[in-house]
């Protein structure tokens, strides 16, 4: 129930190309999605489209994504659920019913989630419009993962 309903909610979503690592990938964040929690939390999604080099292993998906959740007072983080989507758009989807919230070191993406969710006047400065949109970009990260995919079969890896 939870994939179905976040599947559609995508295509409707405003998703903000935020963080671009070149070792990590692409991080989005769904910010029609941020929510607080009565117990003082905040539920939100990110899309992590990741990157890879030639001769490399490949992740076994084209794009993730994640249900997280942020403590910002205690600067805490867990991800309760991760949906992975295939270089043809299926999906799994994956629940981690004892995920704990943990410690957010400074400088890493988790830092960044932080900083975007409970920091909101700084989005603006954080986020960067994409010209294709999410769609388009899914498109091309499943292109992308399709290539990198075939070169390592054909590699034999």
């Amino acid at each position: 129930m939870v994939l179905a309903l976040f599947v559609s909610a995508a295509h409707a979503s405003s998703w903000d190309f935020t963080y671009f690592n070149p070792d990590q990938g692409a991080l989005f964040i769904d910010s029609d999605s941020i929510a607080e929690t009565p117990d003082g939390t905040v539920k939100f999604w990110a899309l992590c489209a990741p990157r890879f080099e030639r001769g490399k292993p490949a992740e076994a998906y084209a794009y993730r994504q994640s249900l997280y959740e942020v403590h910002c007072k205690q600067r805490l983080l867990a991800m309760p659920l991760t949906v992975r989507f295939d270089v043809d758009g299926s999906s799994s989807e994956q629940a981690f019913e004892q995920a704990q919230m943990e410690d957010i070191q400074p400088d890493t993406q988790e830092d960044f989630l932080w900083t975007y969710i409970c920091k909101p006047r700084q989005r603006p400065e954080m986020a960067v419009a994409m010209r294709q949109g999410i769609q388009g970009f899914l498109l091309e990260q499943r292109r992308y993962v399709r290539e990198q995919l075939a070169f390592q079969h054909g590699k034999g890896h």
